[in-house]
């Protein structure tokens, strides 16, 4: 049951940690390039900004995703990343309870 929990944190952690890593890089995107008209792209080209203004004045932003290799490979590094923390922590932990059970104190998990 604790493996099932772990994977489905890791699953719904690295969900979340692209989708502010996506958000935060295509902002700086947006906002970095100046007034300049064109096409901007983000994360490893995996999303896009793209800026056009018409004659008469007014501008007209596209924003989207152009290939989503980039995100997936990102979602399964920081699977990988969130699962080993994890792994760790569980690995400390036991040491931790081994250490408290070899000195005599009670288990205060």
């Amino acid at each position: 049951m604790r493996t099932m929990r772990d994977i489905l944190l890791g699953v719904i952690g690295a969900g979340v940690v692209t989708a502010v890593v996506a958000v935060c890089a295509l902002l700086a995107t947006m906002f970095s390039a100046g007034r300049g008209d064109g096409r901007r792209e983000a994360l490893f080209g995996a999303l896009f900004f793209e800026a056009v203004t018409d004659a008469s004045g007014a501008t007209t932003v596209t924003v989207g995703l152009d290939d989503p290799m980039p995100l997936v490979v990102f979602v399964v590094v920081a699977f990988g990343v969130i699962m080993l923390s994890i792994g760790f922590f569980h690995l400390l932990r036991a040491r931790q309870l081994a250490l408290r059970a070899d000195a005599g104190h009670a288990d205060d998990a």
